[in-house]
């Protein structure tokens, strides 16, 4: 698991609400374990490029972390992830 409040997450500005409500309620129920979102680690700095909807729902529920594939990367990956 990862903190959230350290992934970086521009991609998943502008989300509606209804879209990750669905996730919230999966997230309470917890009859399905949710996949890992996937995270690159560039110069401590830690950005997320999926899983937008399971990111806004544990922030959603006050969850401090989230289960994640970290993968360490250099700046030139990073680049290709944010085109």
């Amino acid at each position: 698991t990862q903190p959230l409040r350290q992934i970086c997450t521009a991609r998943c500005d502008g989300l509606k609400r209804s879209s990750y409500e669905l996730v919230v309620v999966v997230i309470r129920v917890a009859t399905v374990p949710l996949a890992a979102i996937r995270v690159l680690e560039v110069d401590r700095q830690l950005w997320g490029f999926n899983g937008c909807h399971r990111v806004a729902a544990h922030e959603r529920l006050g969850m401090a972390t989230i289960k994640a594939r970290l993968r360490k990367a250099n700046p030139e990956v990073l680049r290709l992830h944010r085109l």
